[in-house]
């Protein structure tokens, strides 16, 4: 049986998994190209993977992945990049039917 304990327990050390290698990185003082382009890959995984499951990775995802990393690149915007995201995996599943 799985306590709350046990599962608050999961939370922290899969939230520490994740979150340090990246205060590290910051703290590492990474040159700001880079910085920047880390800050575009985040929302840009956010969007595609909001319309896919994990485990069906195919061309659309990865149409949909680069779509959506040029738009979180250019304009920077959360909200427009997962729907840019959302519909270019919809329009490209539907054209595979």
């Amino acid at each position: 049986m799985i306590t709350w304990t046990l599962i608050f327990l999961l939370a922290v050390v899969g939230y520490a998994q994740r979150s340090v290698p990246w205060l590290a990185a910051k703290r590492a003082g990474l040159p700001q190209k880079l910085q920047q382009w880390f800050e575009f890959v985040a929302p840009a995984a956010f969007a595609t993977l909001a319309v896919n499951d994990l485990g069906h990775l195919d061309w659309a995802v990865g149409i949909a992945m680069t779509v959506a990393t040029f738009v979180a690149w250019r304009t920077k915007n959360l909200g427009l990049t997962v729907l840019i995201a959302m519909t270019i995996s919809l329009l490209s599943r539907l054209l595979s039917l």
